[in-house]
């Protein structure tokens, strides 16, 4: 695992342990914490209960069978289930047990040092005096001897663990809970989180309440109840067959039953069953959308919100080739076996991590045939299993388009940089360096290319008005000079288009509104994958920074990760630099070291917006005018910024296709084609 710098941040809570007794379940201890106090809000106190599990086992014999909530009694009154400490992560490739205690008990010593040979830096400074300078920064107990779990225990205030029993949610109520739901005050609405990762990766850690609370609760009734869940992903939440035994979409019917739970036990959190709010991110988005076309969901929720996905991607959805793709992860673990129920009797005896592992390795082969390397783990049409969230020949696009479905008012949209993430992986995988210098290729093939990459069928035609868009007579057949267009093209059709046509499908029959996060800035979630998932990834130049896919999760939540959301290379290079440079002034020992961490210094000045992870004070302004958008459409189905300045939103329509624009400053604009992103034909094809 890289560097994360994330692990000198530790938050300071407030903690007194509450309980609350809930039918089935028994008692439930949790904490008090604190909301993030964001700009002139105070902060104030919520209750937090991690790690409560919703189903039943799905290890072992279980493993990928639809999940059943669970009504077991967890804890009594004399001994609570401790819910103060949180839960597995679901197994996912890169992240098995064994590999993760293995990372978790290094010592900073080597990771540091490991750091520190990446980039050749070792002549410069050494690994303990990298450690005092750390510590000086960022004010934390000594580092020498701490193990990196410890440290990134610390930083993120969670205990880093995976396992296949992973189904668990978690609470946060800003009124304490009570055994009595006939209480005092109205019940609160809900607000259900589903995070991303493509369908094979993601967490709920930090998706909570501490920011998204800042600015409700100063009316009285003006407030509401987070929950943030768990569900299966890659194989084990997503293999489908045609067969009872693996039937599908298990990670969907996860958060089905998440939010069956909800329906059966939130009130005596202080939530409303009937008046739950489901949003997520990416993958999570699309699983919104997904589950408001789902029979299986009427009444479980009242609106969707969703950041940067939809099922109508398509990434996010595969109704052709699920078995032909499941069949080949089963052959890397040796279940080549042609009857489906014994191959998946097999698959129950290996050890998930083979089967994540295997997960991983297929993806990397897919990307390297010019695939996005989604197949495998995407949701599907089922043909099987006693509950259905969508059946085989039933496609998203069709269901939206013909409003087969029970609507719900929608808030979706994307980030101004989504092209990043996909262009990170066609510039690695698809796109290789005889097509970089082919000029021909690149003026007449590579738009037909990209659209194919995207899972796109197009004509040479259709390809060729795109082109014509995007790019200018003089880009044409200069990679370098293309790449801007490259990236915007690939962000419309992977992730801005579907979720535009989501809201104007659904418009037609509830009010459904579109935002655009543009808030560009040197943090951003691109420099995680650049440096965690691909190191080789290009650096496409922003001299304004980046607006990338998930960023806006920062400005959601508090996910305060120093230096991992700058670039890692240039803050120790720098910090070398600065540490030689200062040697020369001043000498070794302490005067070089407070020469260097010196607030006032040139390293202090440069690098202060990464050393905390915390937001700069235009970010928090942005911040303030999503979350109070964000828990608006949950309370009251309106998402008005905190701006009083800006006009009323009217709900998206064909005659006028308003939005709101995040960033410095909020601003409602009209057309987000003309005025986000360049306008393409309308591509129902899709493979």
């Amino acid at each position: 695992m890289a560097f994360a710098a994330i692990a000198l941040h530790v938050q300071e809570t407030f903690s007194q342990d509450v309980t609350v007794t809930v039918p089935y379940l028994g008692t439930i201890k949790g904490t008090t914490k604190m909301t993030t106090g964001n700009l002139n809000n105070p902060s104030r106190p919520f209750y937090n209960f991690k790690n409560i599990p919703f189903a039943e086992s799905v290890s072992g014999a279980r493993r990928f069978t639809q999940p059943v909530q669970l009504r077991t009694e967890l804890g009594t009154p004399q001994s609570p289930y401790d819910a103060t400490r949180s839960g597995p992560l679901c197994p996912q490739g890169g992240l098995e047990e064994t590999s993760l205690e293995e990372s978790l008990n290094r010592t900073m010593e080597e990771v540091i040092g490991q750091v520190l040979t990446n980039h050749n830096l070792t002549d410069q400074i050494t690994v303990n005096q990298t450690l005092i300078l750390l510590e000086d920064m960022f004010e934390s107990p000594p580092l020498y001897g701490a193990t990196f779990g410890d440290v990134l225990s610390n930083a993120v205030d969670e205990e880093i663990s995976v396992s296949e029993d992973c189904l668990n949610l978690a609470v946060s109520t800003p009124v304490l809970p009570s055994n009595n739901p006939e209480r005092q005050g109205p019940l609160l609405p809900v607000m259900f989180f589903i995070y991303g990762g493509g369908f094979y990766a993601g967490t709920q850690y930090r998706m909570g309440y501490e920011r998204l609370g800042d600015v409700t609760g100063l009316v009285p009734g003006e407030d509401f109840v987070l929950v943030a869940i768990n569900y299966r992903i890659g194989p084990l939440g997503f293999m489908c067959l045609d067969t009872d035994e693996a039937a599908g979409n298990m990670g969907l019917l996860d958060q089905i039953v998440a939010l069956e739970w909800v329906r059966d036990n939130i009130e005596y959190f202080g939530g409303d069953p009937n008046q739950v709010t489901i949003f997520g991110e990416s993958a999570g988005s699309a699983s919104v959308s997904l589950l408001t076309l789902s029979p299986l969901t009427e009444g479980l929720f009242i609106r969707a919100i969703g950041e940067s996905g939809s099922a109508i991607a398509s990434w996010a959805y595969d109704d052709e080739n699920a078995e032909f793709h499941a069949r080949n992860i089963a052959e890397k673990v040796g279940c080549n076996l042609p009857d489906l129920d014994d191959l998946v009797d097999c698959m129950r005896q290996v050890p998930y991590t083979n089967i994540t592992q295997a997960d991983k390795e297929y993806s990397v082969e897919q990307n390297a045939n010019g695939g996005l390397g989604f197949g495998g783990h995407d949701p599907c049409g089922q043909t099987k299993g006693a509950r259905k969230v969508l059946e085989h020949g039933q496609k998203p696009y069709d269901i939206l388009y013909n409003g087969d479905y029970n609507p719900v008012p929608m808030f979706f949209g994307a980030n101004f940089d989504e092209g990043l993430l996909p262009f990170g992986i066609a510039d690695i995988y698809a796109i290789n360096e005889t097509m970089k210098n082919d000029a021909d290729w690149l003026t007449n093939d590579a738009t037909k290319y990209i659209f194919e990459v995207c899972g796109y069928d197009v004509t040479q035609e259709e390809a060729d008005q795109v082109r014509d868009n995007y790019f200018t007579p003089e880009q044409l057949g200069d990679y370098q000079a293309m790449l801007p267009g490259m990236i915007d093209l690939l962000g419309v059709l992977f992730l801005k288009e579907p979720a535009y046509d989501t809201i104007a499908f659904n418009s037609q029959r509830e009010d459904s509104y579109f935002y655009s996060f543009e808030q560009r800035g040197r943090k951003s979630f691109y420099r995680i994958f650049n440096q965690m998932g691909h190191p080789e990834l290009y650096e496409t130049p922003f001299p304004d920074g980046y607006a990338a896919h998930a960023d806006e999760l920062m400005y959601i939540f508090d996910i305060p990760l120093p230096i991992l959301f700058c670039d890692i290379g240039e803050f120790f290079t720098a910090m070398a630099a600065e540490y030689t440079r200062c040697v020369v002034q001043v000498g070794t020992g302490p005067a070089a070291e407070a020469c260097v961490t010196d607030p006032a210094g040139p390293f202090r000045t440069e690098w202060e917006e990464c050393l905390h992870g915390e937001l700069l004070d235009d970010e928090k302004i942005v911040s303030e005018d999503m979350v109070k958008a964000w828990t608006n459409f949950a309370i009251y189905g309106t998402p008005t910024p905190s701006n009083s300045d800006l006009p009323h939103l009217e709900p998206w329509s064909y005659l006028m296709p308003n939005y709101i624009r995040f960033g410095t400053p909020t601003t409602i604009m009209f057309d987000y084609k003309n005025e986000a992103y360049h306008s393409s034909p309308q591509v129902a094809s899709r493979k």
